[in-house]
């Protein structure tokens, strides 16, 4: 089997903008999120930005306090997504490299910033 190719940066400001949106509809600071996870708001201001690896603990500990499930904070791979510049593709169909946020048709590709939203099928 073939290694699956990542794109972490990708991955995190994907998950990152996830929780931004989540902390949104709730109505609340990045400051009273912190506080409630006991993380320095600075800390939880790179989550949310994507320039920090997120230990699966604050992933869980963010989806009890937003009340929602751990799922929805991280990105779905499509299998057989598209990343990469024009006219690169894959050369599997299994490889895992486009998310899609959830209860949506928008897909953010992981070469793009996560400010940059691609609209989907």
């Amino acid at each position: 089997m073939a290694p699956i190719t990542f794109d972490r940066n990708g991955f995190y400001a994907d998950a990152g903008l996830r929780i931004q949106l989540h902390r949104r509809r709730l109505a609340k600071t990045q400051a009273e999120v912190a506080a409630a996870l006991g993380v320095p708001r600075a800390t939880y201001a790179n989550v949310e930005r994507g320039r920090q690896r997120v230990p699966v603990d604050l992933v869980w500990r963010i989806a009890v306090l937003f009340g929602t499930s751990i799922a929805t904070l991280l990105p779905e791979p499509i299998p057989g997504g598209r990343v990469g510049g024009e006219g690169e593709s894959l050369s599997t169909g299994t490889d895992l490299l486009a998310y899609r946020l959830p209860s949506s048709s928008t897909v953010i590709s992981p070469s793009s910033s996560s400010q940059s939203v691609k609209s989907g099928r």
